[in-house]
């Protein structure tokens, strides 16, 4: 939303825009003019042309009920998005927003006419937000609710598919047939032949599952991204497979619309990161403390399984993300932290959702590791305060304010 508020006024539109509570990204916002606040004022959105709101509204709020017109997000998003000549729309259950941000980062050096819409900071940025002119779209086309439908992008990538959003898709092949139907919606696709093949994309009139990316031996931070008609030696700035395998499908779909070489290769060499992508916010009791919006079993195992081959003995903090997400998913979340030496888990993040957190008992239940606690934020800053030799990284995973830890703790440099 906060990309879309800047977008629209740089598109010549009056905005102004509310939150449920007052964060840093309100604070940024206004400190470059933008007319926003935390609560509501009915009075604001009924003199509004239109209230653009996301699905984390309820339809009790005051501003909800005194507006005129009203527009989802991805609607919103999706009028924008035919002013462009060349839309990108990045879906996929994992690695979206590093996707679009690698992408991003190499339309940059290309020094392409684009706009970006991505759904973290991208560092650099400052946002979510970069512009530097209106012939590419670059954006996430988010699975939830179908709202990644009111896309018609000239070319889709999707990431992977897994089940995931169980509050909406009651089994995985209904999330299987929307992925679908967004592939087919798209001029060409972008996407691995695994995944063309899950969601009946793999007829698709223009289909690219031809690319890999493989690292370099004893090369660092080199890999070797090819496709049927390319071999691009690079260097990514990020750690993982999994980040190696974004990367891959940012330099496939530029590759389709015809970004050179050379421009791939400083684009990708430059990119700055996301941040709550294995950000490191300081040093704790020695040991980087890393925040990651992993919250889905998938994420949280890869991310895991890297940080303990980089770092070795890990201390996570967990923050589960929705009641009905940690509800579907039990199985899955019960064996994902097995590298964690030691576990804490924190409440549930509730977002859109009421619940009972009856489910995070149930989740500490499930989970089969020794060490695990169940701890309220306060009693768990007083523990990690205390000296500590055991660790060689703290993590600080899941999607909703988790990272906030990182302010009442003895970080260093």
């Amino acid at each position: 939303m906060s990309a879309l508020i800047r977008l629209a006024r740089d598109m010549g539109a009056q905005v102004s825009g509310s939150d449920s509570r007052f964060s840093p990204t309100l604070a940024k916002l206004l400190e470059e003019g933008y007319d926003v606040y935390a609560g509501c004022r009915p009075e604001m959105a009924r003199s509004a042309d239109l209230v653009v709101y996301t699905g984390a509204v309820p339809p009790t709020n005051p501003e909800l009920q005194a507006a005129s017109r009203l527009m989802e997000r991805s609607e919103f998003l999706g009028e924008i998005a035919r002013g462009f000549e060349i839309v990108i729309g990045v879906a996929g259950t994992h690695g979206k927003t590093t996707s679009a941000a690698y992408l991003a980062s190499i339309l940059e050096a290309a020094r392409l006419p684009f706009t970006a819409h991505i759904g973290g900071e991208v560092v650099g940025y400052g946002s979510g937000y970069r512009r530097t002119g209106d012939r590419i779209l670059v954006t996430e086309a988010c699975e939830y609710r179908e709202h990644f439908l009111a896309l018609r992008p000239t070319v889709g990538i999707v990431t992977n598919v897994e089940y995931d959003h169980p509050d909406y898709y009651r089994t995985p092949d209904q999330l299987y047939r929307a992925f679908g139907r967004y592939a087919e919606s798209a001029e060409a696709l972008v996407c691995p032949t695994e995944v063309s093949e899950c969601i009946g994309a793999d007829m698709h009139r223009c289909l690219y599952d031809d690319m890999c990316i493989r690292p370099v031996p004893e090369g660092g931070d080199a890999w070797v991204y090819m496709d049927r008609c390319s071999s691009i030696q690079v260097c990514l700035p990020t750690w993982g497979a999994f980040n190696a395998y974004d990367a891959c499908l940012a330099i496939r779909a530029a590759r389709v619309i015809g970004v050179d070489e050379e421009a791939i290769k400083l684009g990708v060499a430059s990119f700055s990161g996301v941040k709550r992508r294995q950000q490191v916010l300081g040093r704790l009791h020695g040991a980087p403390l890393i925040t990651d919006y992993a919250h889905h079993p998938t994420e949280i195992r890869a991310l895991l399984e890297e940080a303990r081959k980089r770092f070795g003995r890990l201390c996570v903090v967990f923050q589960p993300h929705t009641y009905s997400r940690t509800e579907g998913l039990m199985a899955e979340f019960a064996t994902c932290f097995e590298e964690a030496d030691t576990l804490y888990i924190l409440p549930t993040y509730a977002a859109r959702e009421t619940g009972d957190e009856q489910v995070v008992v149930n989740l500490e239940r499930a989970i089969k590791k020794a060490d695990k606690h169940l701890v309220g934020p306060e009693q768990l800053v007083e523990i990690l305060k205390k000296p500590c030799g055991k660790y060689n990284a703290y993590l600080l995973v899941g999607a909703g304010d988790v990272n906030d830890l990182a302010q009442m703790l003895p970080l260093g440099d």
